[in-house]
């Protein structure tokens, strides 16, 4: 039963990205309050969490209402929020969100195991040696497909880690503000 949610999983997940990949995809981009999205993925990932890890989200901007597609901005951050729970043991998780170059900029810290530096080259890309990231639950292509998506709407994503030391994942995509 467990092999076969994971290879369904899986499929979903190929069939994400092969959608991204060969048909674009289609942004509605709509008002959307970033802090308070940013609170409700937290608070879906919050009961995921290992006991003794706490999760912080920095709203400094409050009110930071940006024009972008939601459903894409869920899809990535819910990614990289995911990775990071799997991947903390003791410590923290902090997300965090900004107004940079005429863009949103969203970045998830985790004090986590961090990322081998042989990895971190080409941990975005589809199928690669990712051995050590692999979950029972999941087979590794979210953050392929963080990066399809962030590519399609011109942003970028990235890595900041040390092995044994927690990563820091954040990704830029340009949007507009109502201010």
């Amino acid at each position: 039963h467990g092999n076969g949610e994971q290879l369904l999983y899986f499929i979903n997940e190929l069939l994400q990205l092969s959608t991204i990949e060969g048909n674009g995809l289609d942004f509605q981009m709509v008002e959307c309050n970033v802090g308070q999205l940013m609170r409700e993925y937290g608070n879906l990932v919050m009961p995921d969490l290992k006991e003794g890890v706490t999760l912080h989200v920095d709203t400094q901007q409050e009110e930071l209402i940006a024009i972008t597609d939601p459903n894409h901005l869920r899809l990535i951050t819910m990614h990289l929020l995911s990775n990071a729970v799997k991947h903390t043991s003791q410590g923290s998780i902090t997300i965090s969100y900004r107004k940079q170059d005429n863009g949103l900029y969203i970045e998830v810290k985790d004090t986590g195991n961090g990322i081998p530096q042989d990895l971190k080259e080409n941990i975005f890309q589809l199928l690669s040696d990712k051995h050590t990231f692999v979950q029972e639950q999941s087979p590794g292509l979210g953050l392929s497909i963080c990066k399809a998506v962030i590519d399609a709407a011109h942003g970028k994503i990235g890595i900041e880690s040390t092995e044994g030391h927690g990563a820091t994942f954040w990704f830029w995509i340009p949007c507009k503000f109502k201010w």
